[in-house]
């Protein structure tokens, strides 16, 4: 008996020290990634800044991508032709509270618009119409393109980058 209870005892002892080393494994490679996310947003502001004050266009809101292999951890700049502020105007405008149809692989998807930042996929919350699309799909995708929504029933079925268009077409009418 002492024996066994000696090895279940190093066992125990074993499992400690295994979760220990994985957990600082773990904060280890977390930290690193935190690191060179901050490189790139750093460098993606001061790029922002400088198009900025010599007047070129601004780019794109920063994107960064959820890595899937090593060659994926890039950070992506995207041009968008509308800002931040815009699409969060649309999505209150026209969007909150509806629920939009994403269609991928003849299967169809709906994704519950919480408010501008939030949309609900399944249970979970993604912060974009992109990464809920992303975690769709499971590769690049414009949420704006992607997700659909009947705003009016002689239009049908539409795309929300054409209601974006046609919002804020009339927005600058007004």
């Amino acid at each position: 008996m002492e024996t066994s209870e000696l090895t279940l005892l190093d066992l125990q002892n074993f499992f400690e020290k295994l979760k220990g080393h994985v957990r600082s494994e773990v904060e280890k490679y977390v930290d690193k990634k935190i690191e060179e996310i901050k490189d790139e947003a750093a460098t993606h502001v001061i790029n922002k800044v400088l198009n900025n004050m010599v007047g070129n266009e601004p780019i794109g809101e920063l994107q960064i991508d959820k890595p899937k292999t090593d060659e994926s951890k890039k950070v992506r700049i995207i041009k968008n032709k509308y800002s931040t502020i815009q699409n969060r105007e649309v999505i209150k405008a026209l969007f909150m509270g509806r629920t939009l149809i994403g269609k991928y692989k003849g299967k169809t998807y709906e994704v519950t618009v919480r408010n501008e930042v939030r949309f609900i996929y399944n249970g979970e919350i993604y912060s974009s119409l992109s990464a809920a699309g992303i975690r769709i799909t499971g590769q690049s995708c414009d949420g704006w393109e992607f997700f659909k929504l009947c705003l009016n029933l002689e239009e049908g079925l539409r795309t929300l980058s054409y209601h974006r268009a046609k919002f804020l077409s009339t927005q600058n009418k007004s």
